[in-house]
């Protein structure tokens, strides 16, 4: 896996729907990277990495309580489907 960093206005191998510290919730379950997403969790987003060999990107998130949870995105799958396994979340909440 290559670590690629997020940059704000770039892209991240494929591109990424997600704004570096912004906060997510989890709606549904989800495929992941050693790690699972649980639903109803807030996460705040670290970054992404991708793996060449497996055609696969991975978006990091972090919990409060500062553990590591991933959405792995096979590249053949949409991207445009992360606003069914995410809800961006306002800080006016």
């Amino acid at each position: 896996m290559t670590f690629i960093e997020h940059k704000p206005g770039g892209r991240v191998s494929r591109g990424s729907p997600f704004a570096l510290s912004g906060r997510y919730r989890v709606l549904r379950a989800a495929p992941s990277y050693k790690s699972h997403l649980i639903p109803g969790e807030v996460l705040t987003y670290h970054g992404a990495s991708y793996s060449h060999y497996d055609n696969l990107s991975v978006y990091i998130f972090i919990t409060a309580e500062g553990l590591e949870r991933t959405w792995a995105l096979h590249d053949d799958e949409p991207l445009e489907q992360w606003s069914s396994i995410f809800e961006v979340v306002s800080d006016a909440r």
